[in-house]
């Protein structure tokens, strides 16, 4: 981070993850920062030198050839039926705003779903 902070302007409070990868030139292990924020990304070898910044190489996605199917969407919403379970109106609102609050965070998220 010695190096990488001068270049991109951020410290450890700035970094997402740190990874450890192999080199895509040369297949030797090093380690790859992803910075937040949209800093960009920076590699390493394992000793931390010769950092340089790093894009990943999308590799092509091949899928295979099975037909896909969509169902049909239901032309109708159900009713609840039980009033007992339906959450209300403000219970709803509430999970939307915590579920807003949370940023994105799946722990965060999970837990206003469980919340009543």
């Amino acid at each position: 981070m010695a190096q990488v902070t001068p270049r991109a302007g951020v410290g450890l409070g700035g970094v997402d993850y740190f990874l450890i990868a192999p080199d895509p030139a040369s297949a030797a292990p090093g380690w790859v920062v992803y910075l937040r924020n949209g800093k960009g990304s920076y590699s390493a070898d394992l000793a931390g030198a010769h950092v340089k910044a790093f894009t990943a190489t999308p590799r092509p996605v091949t899928t295979p050839s099975v037909p896909q199917t969509t169902p049909a969407a239901p032309t109708t919403v159900p009713t609840p039926t039980n009033p007992a379970t339906t959450p209300s109106r403000g219970q709803v609102q509430r999970q939307l705003d915590c579920i807003r609050r949370a940023g994105g965070d799946s722990a965060k998220v999970a837990a206003c779903l469980r919340a009543k």
